[in-house]
């Protein structure tokens, strides 16, 4: 682990030198970009059929206009995203921004809902 000073020094430097990180974390992004659509391609066929399913039930019903995305629930944030209680009722969810559907998912694995 790094001391503290270490940690100071670091943060000095990438103060001072703010554009020089910028195109260093620009060129890490871009030159691992396929390697993270591979582990998300992965990622994707092995999760159930079921969640697929209805993912993509949701995002052709929003294009339809069959569902209308709704304001997170918790705070009302516009970006969200469809919670699913049951994938085999793909069109039954819950809207909640990114932050609190995460906190949604840590809290149904801490009392062993999923």
């Amino acid at each position: 682990m790094r001391s503290q000073a270490d940690r100071d020094r670091y943060r000095r430097w990438k103060a001072a030198n703010l554009e020089r990180v910028r195109v260093l974390h620009r060129a890490s992004y871009w030159r691992n970009v396929e390697a993270r659509r591979a582990q998300m391609r992965e990622a994707a066929r092995a999760a159930p059929p079921e969640r697929w399913r209805a993912h993509h039930a949701v995002m052709h019903a929003v294009r339809a206009g069959e569902l209308v995305r709704e304001p997170c629930v918790v705070c009302g944030a516009a970006r969200v995203h469809a919670h699913h209680f049951d994938y085999r009722a793909p069109l039954w969810v819950l809207w909640l921004c990114p932050q609190h559907h995460k906190a949604w998912h840590l809290l149904e694995a801490r009392i062993g809902v999923c």
